[in-house]
């Protein structure tokens, strides 16, 4: 599970994670894998007997800290609500097994999903048998829909801290700075951008949203079950749609695969049963404020000319505001 992420990194982490690691150890609990930090926690994969035991590390005062907290406050709402829905969808969400802040370190350790992942981008890009999963991952995606934010009980790192429109307009300008100076957008395509979600503030709101969700978060557990993992970015502090948006995104841009993402968008509203002509209008800022980020990915990360392609293809059918361009 953690040896595809970054093995140039594994071991650079510091004392403080060294001394929670020797405190695992401790209790019995022996390292998989080296230790590593790809992304902003320090991860590793313990074992006790035939168990093993996904655990991630926090510094206090570090943003991580904030990100884990929201981890488990996401993944022990996502578990209560699917417990009590009536029908729900085929998901599995990490149960939090324990946790504790000691000293300067928040750990917690999650239970450990050993199923492939149901799509993957890195060592290379495969979408597997992905299309397969649709239907599934459509059902969460549903099942969210039916989650009032106003009767969680939530804590402050998922809660939002500004109008829906607001935090997208930031997002935006923010991200568009370097795709301007790059050349990667024009001033006129970043005004239609924001007079798009301008047009449709009034309508937008939050939802409980998992706020990462790709299918390489998704690990197969015997179809059609899968479970889902890394819902640190999630909370209600996201717009409605916007896990729809971004799982959309993703195979357009990042899986390379822009006919699935359109199959998946046209299967949600045939399964959906809603308005389209609503839908565009909530659904149209959400995929603008991701096609603006996945530029700002590009510039950071990417050289690929194909890839810069699919994100220029996908912009121009955002802003038609057509909606049969974003699935045929």
């Amino acid at each position: 599970m953690i040896k595809d992420l970054n093995p140039n990194l594994k071991g650079n982490h510091s004392p403080k994670v060294e001394a929670a690691i020797r405190f695992f150890k401790s209790k019995g609990l022996k390292l998989s894998d080296q230790a590593e930090r790809p992304y902003r926690f320090t991860i590793a994969v313990f074992e006790k007997g035939d168990q093993k035991f996904f655990v991630k590390i926090a510094e206090k005062g570090a943003v991580d800290f904030k990100f884990l907290r929201a981890e488990v406050w996401c993944n022990q709402t996502f578990e209560r609500l699917l417990a009590g829905f009536p029908n729900p969808p085929p998901v599995k969400i990490p149960k939090v097994l324990d946790q504790n802040e000691t000293g300067d370190i928040y750990w917690v350790m999650f239970e450990f999903f050993s199923g492939e992942r149901i799509a993957d981008w890195v060592p290379s890009r495969d979408p597997r048998k992905l299309k397969d999963w649709f239907p599934q991952i459509i059902d969460f995606v549903q099942f969210l829909e039916t989650v009032d934010p106003k009767r969680l009980e939530t804590i402050e790192e998922v809660r939002p801290d500004k109008s829906v429109a607001k935090k997208m307009l930031a997002k935006i300008k923010e991200w568009s700075l370097v795709s301007l100076k790059k050349g990667l957008i024009s001033q006129d395509e970043l005004r239609a951008m924001i007079t798009l979600v301008e047009e449709q503030k009034d309508g937008l709101e939050y939802r409980l949203q998992h706020g990462d969700f790709v299918p390489w978060h998704m690990h197969d557990l015997g179809f059609p079950f899968f479970g889902l993992v890394d819902s640190e970015h999630g909370g209600v502090n996201q717009p409605q749609y916007y896990d729809l948006a971004y799982f959309y995104h993703r195979l357009y841009t990042k899986l390379w695969q822009p006919q699935l993402a359109r199959d998946f968008l046209s299967l949600y509203l045939k399964n959906s049963n809603v308005d389209e002509e609503e839908f565009l209008k909530k659904f149209s800022p959400v995929i603008v404020q991701r096609t603006i980020g996945g530029f700002w990915d590009y510039s950071k990360n990417s050289e690929e000319k194909s890839e810069f392609g699919l994100h220029r293809d996908l912009l121009r059918r955002v802003l038609s505001k057509d909606l049969s361009k974003l699935i045929n």
